[in-house]
């Protein structure tokens, strides 16, 4: 329908994601609330329109489910704010078929790398324990090929010149752009 509604669609999915993750609402009730919704307001029947709820996310130390050969991307995102992760899920889920690995730091970010090997990293720069630089530069120790795009809402000279030392493929400025994300991936996961 547009970048506007598809941008809105992904937060307002991001925001009952987080309800539900969080334990705010539960699923199986918004799911039939929402169902009983669209019965009243006559719209049509879809196959899931909830399927954003369903979880393919990996969650924290949990084993990654089998990939389908040449077919599944695995995309760790790292960064303290889970609304962020949502969103970034949220905005790509339609547009691909991707396995979510997420983590709230850099130290967590690393340890997730090395265990599930994503196919890309989207990391923040600023965040707890260990921050997205120094993560980048651990991880850049393991691998050096595997893309890692740095997210920042602050895009300082120094912040930039100090990712691109440690191995930084490319940057995102926050507020973060859907068809940016988009073009990145397309251009680093061909």
């Amino acid at each position: 329908m547009g970048q506007p509604y598809d941008e809105l669609l992904a937060l307002q999915q991001a925001l009952v994601k987080h309800l539900a993750d969080t334990g705010i609402i539960d699923t199986d009730e918004f799911k039939r609330e929402v169902g009983e919704f669209r019965k009243q307001m006559n719209l049509p029947d879809e196959d899931n329109p909830l399927a954003f709820l369903d979880d393919n996310v990996v969650k924290h130390g949990a084993a990654a489910p089998e990939r389908a050969a040449g077919k599944t991307r695995k995309i760790l995102i790292v960064d303290n704010v889970a609304l962020i992760r949502n969103l970034i899920k949220n905005a790509l889920m339609p547009h691909g078929d991707y396995l979510f690995v997420e983590a709230e730091d850099g130290r967590e970010g690393v340890e997730l790398f090395k265990r599930e090997r994503p196919d890309m990293v989207l990391m923040d720069i600023e965040m707890g324990r260990t921050s997205g630089l120094e993560a980048l530069k651990e991880i850049r120790e393991v691998d050096k090929k595997t893309p890692v795009i740095i997210m920042t809402g602050n895009a300082t000279p120094e912040y930039v010149s100090t990712a691109v030392k440690h191995g930084m493929t490319d940057f995102l400025a926050k507020p973060l752009e859907v068809d940016r994300i988009l073009n990145l991936i397309g251009k680093f996961l061909k």
